[in-house]
């Protein structure tokens, strides 16, 4: 429903809920309104306030519940909300209230939900599949394609709307984008405005705002500290020892705009600072969730100041920046419009506010402190749990000592055994992987709680580490991969010790030396083929069935020299259907079948 065109003669009208023909006039428009304005806000759902002639015959119909049509600005038009709050003022005039039809998922819930490595428009199309009460006509959506992890706890999660936004582990608090709601359609980008093009210079075209106010808390470096307690040794008291930076402050972006720093001492005790470096991460964040270097306050720009170069104001949205310069505090950034208020009757603005893009989905120090607060729990969860499993590891040593014991020799008996030289190709690897190193690196869904790890490769593959494995993937597939199952995939295998297993599955096995004996296979007719140190026998050769000598059966041979001595220890003789050639003590086929 969204419009960029205005209609100055657009009257808001009730309708007697959300699943009318809103197409029709519903129960009538809204022409006894004395007053009446929309305020829309930033990652907020808008809400609307308007005051009604109570002679008008409309005036009884003003009641909870009900659905009211009216524009949120001039590019937001025809917008559902429904009626929350009627004060009745004898016979003179009603006082409405209203909330966008999507804050109705305040009071809906969603199942518990936990998604792995999900993209946006995902995580809103499960969650939509996750409501209690089911609103089938939503939609969504999003230019984020960042992967992210989802979990919707019930603790945490006691509306609907606070997967949205509002709760620990929704998407405003994970991603830090900007919503736009209209009627039954979700918008989730990264930015949901637009860069006007404008300069807003105090002192210029700006007038009104009060310098003492605007800057007299703007801070360029903080100092921060905090206090911990050393635990004394037995018999000794605890210590407290304060910790601070090396470097003692860190500075904000555009410092240098100002001529001297404004420094603010901080005590960051509270969030669990170990040391200097957690020191550092806790600061930057308390500076970030505190806009150092930045005007401390909204600019709030009345109707009657948008005039000239400021006129621009007058067809701005949410979301929307411009550029901010105050001279006089050496301060040029960049401002977004946070809030405006829509006049219904003269279908205007008449405030619109400026601010530095704050969000309502938690704060970088409150997400330190949260994790902080949860490692602490995990590690003390993990002291507890390995000091249970020490007792029953004591209590069980006398008996599995033995078997620990056969264990460990029948692990170095394999290691003695260790005869496969793979020097070449280890070294063909180490070189190919040192001589890498130019793709890009990437924490995914982000660096501050990656799920995963992915390094893009030149080539047009990459690898990606997540907690089902690690792999190296190109345009075909997998080329080497192995996943938290114990499947692995490779053209080649290398091993400095050795691979057993009861079962080789392959086309070809090309070995150096086969040892222990006879290498036996068998094909599926039952025929066998034995590979020994003597040679190769089967009972599956083309061959006769018989030798045959013509006269010489039973015969002898032997070599001689001329003056008729022996040669070596080889003789000749003819055994059955062979033809045998001894030497060394020991007889060879020449001729015959391989079996007898």
């Amino acid at each position: 429903m969204a419009d960029t065109a205005v209609n100055k003669w657009r009257v808001p009208t009730l309708y007697a809920s959300s699943k009318d023909d809103f197409s029709t006039e519903g129960i009538g428009p809204l022409t006894g309104i004395i007053s009446g304005t929309t305020h829309n806000e930033l990652n907020e759902m808008p809400t609307i306030e308007f005051r009604y002639a109570a002679n008008d015959e409309l005036a009884q119909y003003l009641a909870n519940d009900r659905v009211v049509t009216a524009d949120v600005g001039p590019h937001l038009r025809n917008q559902l909300f429904r009626i929350t709050q009627v004060d009745r003022h004898n016979a003179e005039y009603v006082d409405v209230k209203a909330n966008h039809i999507l804050d109705d998922l305040y009071y809906n819930t969603i199942t518990p939900l936990t998604l792995k490595s999900v993209r946006v428009l995902d995580a809103l199309a499960a969650w939509k599949g996750a409501l209690v009460d089911p609103m089938p006509q939503l939609s969504f959506q999003s230019d984020i394609d960042t992967v992210i992890n989802v979990n919707w706890a019930l603790e945490n999660q006691s509306n609907a709307k606070f997967a949205l936004g509002g709760a620990n582990g929704s998407l405003l608090q994970t991603l830090k984008g900007e919503y736009q709601f209209d009627n039954f359609k979700i918008t989730y980008n990264r930015s949901i405005g637009q860069a006007l093009g404008q300069t807003i210079e105090y002192g210029k075209n700006l007038l009104s705002v009060d310098e003492s106010e605007i800057f007299s808390d703007v801070y360029t470096a903080i100092q921060p500290f905090a206090k911990i307690q050393i635990q004394g040794a037995e018999g000794q008291q605890d210590t407290e020892q304060t910790i601070v930076l090396p470097e003692t402050i860190i500075k904000a972006d555009g410092w240098d705009q100002f001529e001297r720093p404004r420094i603010k001492v901080v005590d960051l005790s509270e969030y669990k600072v170990s040391d200097a470096a957690s020191l550092q991460k806790v600061a930057q964040a308390y500076m970030n969730d505190n806009d150092f270097g930045k005007p401390n306050r909204n600019i709030k720009v009345e109707h009657a100041q948008m005039t000239d170069e400021l006129a621009f104001l007058e067809t701005s949205n949410v979301g929307d920046t411009t550029n901010v310069y105050f001279p006089q505090a050496h301060i040029d950034t960049t401002a977004e419009v946070v809030s405006t208020d829509w006049d219904w009757l003269l279908h205007e603005y008449t405030a619109t506010e400026l601010g530095w893009r704050k969000t309502t989905g938690g704060s970088m120090l409150d997400k330190y402190k949260k994790d902080t607060e949860q490692q602490v729990s995990q590690v003390n969860d993990k002291v507890d749990q390995e000091a249970q499993d020490r007792q029953d590891a004591d209590k069980n040593l006398g008996d599995d000592l033995a078997d620990t014991k056969n264990e460990w020799d029948k692990k170095w008996m394999s290691v003695d055994e260790i005869k496969t030289d793979v020097r070449d190709l280890n070294r063909d690897v180490t070189n190919y992987i040192k001589s890498g190193g130019q793709g890009i690196i990437q924490f995914l869904p982000n660096r501050e709680n990656p799920t995963s790890m992915r390094i893009n490769s030149n080539s047009g593959g990459y690898f990606l580490l997540n907690d089902n494995g690690l792999g190296y993937f190109d345009a075909n597939g997998a080329k080497v991969a192995i996943d938290n199952r114990g499947n692995v995939v490779a053209s080649v295998i290398a091993a400095s010790t050795k691979i057993e297993s009861p079962n080789i599955i392959g086309g070809t096995i090309t070995a150096a030396n086969i040892v222990n004996g006879d290498f036996r296979t068998v094909d599926t007719s039952g025929h066998e083929t034995h590979v020994s140190e003597i040679g190769v026998t089967t009972d599956n050769f083309m061959q006769a069935s018989k030798f045959v000598l013509a006269n010489l059966s039973g015969t002898t041979w032997g070599f001689w020299d001329s003056n008729g001595l022996r040669i070596g220890n080889w003789w000749i003789h003819i055994s059955g259907e062979r033809l045998i050639a001894n030497g060394g003590g020991k007889d060879y086929i020449l001729g015959g079948p391989a079996w007898t």
